[in-house]
């Protein structure tokens, strides 16, 4: 958590005098949160316009089908999901520190 709250602060730090400014980011931010924990419920209740883009979305890159082996395979998905993903090891090694200790 402590090198999550550093990258925080050093990226707030580098953007601070830019004028960049993102309006409503804190609803922004919700949305997109809510979004990569339930982005299999929108999957399920989507017309097909709205799967093309969560794909694209999740995937840039598109998938790729191995039929050998029947797998679907990617070389890069989007940075929100992949943080994501480091978020959940990262707790789970933390949790596995504490409990050892």
């Amino acid at each position: 958590m402590a090198k999550v709250d550093r990258n925080i602060s050093n990226l707030k730090a580098q953007f601070e005098g830019t004028g960049l400014e993102i309006p409503n980011l804190g609803m922004k931010v919700e949305k997109a949160a809510d979004f990569s924990q339930n982005v299999s419920k929108y999957w399920l209740s989507g017309n097909l316009d709205l799967k093309r883009r969560i794909q694209k979305l999740v995937f840039p890159e598109g998938l790729v089908l191995d039929t050998q082996q029947t797998q679907y395979l990617t070389s890069k998905t989007n940075a929100l999901f992949s943080a994501k993903q480091a978020f959940i090891w990262l707790s789970e090694e933390a949790k596995k520190e504490y409990h050892q200790k």
